[in-house]
């Protein structure tokens, strides 16, 4: 069986991209690698009673920036396990060629600005050695077109490639960034550069919010309370902070991993919650009702 780790490093990045929220800029690498290595020493010895993989999934800020990520690699790698990072690549080759080796998945997010020369090695690499890699490339107001035609590359050499628009900190409202202009807008949709919106039909005050949801009939299926969740157990979530969830629903916390002596769960727990309304739950937590 294989145990889910999704870890958030640390929120430390370099490249301090204008598009990215102030919060995800300029933070410090303010832990130490003996932190780490801590941390990943105390799952290896919970989850490989039970399980005979780990699958890490490792974010950021910016894991490449870490000074010590190398070594956090070799402790993960040290036991059987499938490593899968999210990363923009670094600013060269060396940032990756030093890595390669215990990454078996990568998901790249290629900026605008970025020297293609280094996805370029990364594709190279996960293909030649059938490592599995995913491109993301956010979209950046002025630079659309240009952007579309390197996705449309990519995706017909082969590369499971994707765009997405850049987005105002979601606290605010999720509002796109500002400097789009409406014929990006349309080339985003697949739409012709010229088209333009209809007039919006006039608002019926009684009509129904097409948002709404009938909680008494989205609810389907068998109810959760009460049973036997393995949350915790069979996924983790790990924050940038250190706060640790075993779930997409928050129905199991445990505490932080950095704290002294904090220890993994390693039994189920009774769910508290009515209804599983998580598909990613659903796949990787074993409920049993």
């Amino acid at each position: 069986m294989i145990s889910n780790v999704f870890w958030h490093l640390s929120d430390y990045c370099k490249q301090e991209c204008s598009y990215c929220p102030p919060r995800y800029r300029n933070n410090s690498e303010d832990r130490k690698v003996e932190d780490y290595l801590g941390v990943i020493e105390k799952i290896q010895a919970s989850k490989y009673t039970e399980f005979d993989t780990i699958r890490w999934s490792l974010n950021g800020g910016e894991p490449f920036d870490l000074e010590y990520i190398d070594q956090i690699l070799k402790a993960i790698k040290s036991k059987p396990s499938i490593v899968k990072i999210a990363t923009s690549g670094g600013n060269s080759w060396f940032d990756y060629m030093s890595l390669q080796e215990y990454i078996d998945q990568i998901d790249v997010t290629f900026h605008h600005w970025q020297n293609i020369s280094v996805i370029e090695y990364i594709i190279d690499f996960c293909q030649t050695n059938d490592k599995k890699i995913r491109v993301k490339v956010p979209y950046f107001p002025g630079k659309v077109r240009e952007q579309l035609a390197i996705i449309s590359e990519f995706q017909q050499r082969g590369i499971d490639t994707s765009g997405h628009l850049l987005h105002k900190d979601a606290r605010g409202g999720n509002d796109p960034i500002d400097g789009y202009s409406q014929s990006e807008f349309n080339l985003i949709n697949g739409l012709p550069e010229d088209w333009t919106p209809p007039p919006a039909p006039p608002k019926d005050p009684d009509a129904i919010d097409p948002n709404y949801v009938d909680m008494t009939t989205a609810l389907e299926g068998p109810q959760s309370l009460g049973s036997t969740c393995y949350a915790g157990v069979d996924f983790m979530y790990i924050s940038h902070r250190g706060f640790v969830n075993g779930s997409d629903c928050g129905g199991r916390t445990f505490g932080n991993v950095f704290e002294e002596g904090w220890t993994p769960v390693t039994e189920s727990f009774k769910c508290p919650m009515f209804y599983c309304r998580s598909d990613k739950d659903k796949r990787l937590i074993r409920i049993n009702r």
